[in-house]
């Protein structure tokens, strides 16, 4: 992400390398996505998997400030209920479950390729608090934010 933002963007060969930068970190989030299950026995409709994918994209376009559900199953025309539903069919847990999992992904991400402080990553991941990050992370993980960002690799 720093190479990507200190990039200056004068010369094709810095928009080249921009461009590959930004394609890199995209695949290392989609990567980090959980996909539905294909060919499950609960397998989902065309129209849920459509609604899932709408769902799952109003959730991460803000982290700190994601929708309620009410909102969420007003967007989708599904009924909360529905909507959860669907979602642990596609994921195996309810839709806020997966974006604690999906926060708590991108915090990985970013403690080990930014710089920031860990209560930056946590306001910017749409923790309340960085002890509420800390233990969150802490549960997932199996050691807080410092030790992981100490040594990523274990």
């Amino acid at each position: 992400l720093r190479d990507l933002l200190g990039n200056p963007l004068v010369t094709g060969w810095d928009r080249l390398a921009a461009e590959s930068a930004a394609l890199t970190l995209l695949v290392e989030c989609l990567q980090k996505t959980p996909t539905p299950a294909v060919g499950a026995p609960n397998a989902l409709s065309s129209e849920e998997k459509r609604v899932i994918a709408q769902t799952r994209d109003l959730l991460i376009r803000d982290l700190s400030c994601p929708p309620d559900l009410g909102t969420l199953a007003r967007a989708t025309g599904f009924t909360h209920t529905r909507l959860n539903r669907c979602f642990r069919k596609a994921y195996g847990t309810t839709v806020f479950a997966w974006l604690r999992d999906y926060r708590l992904e991108q915090a990985r991400i970013l403690l080990v390729r930014d710089h920031q402080s860990i209560t930056d990553i946590a306001y910017f991941c749409g923790f309340s608090s960085s002890s509420h990050f800390g233990s969150c992370f802490r549960a997932r993980f199996g050691q807080t934010p410092q030790q992981f960002r100490q040594c990523p690799d274990m």
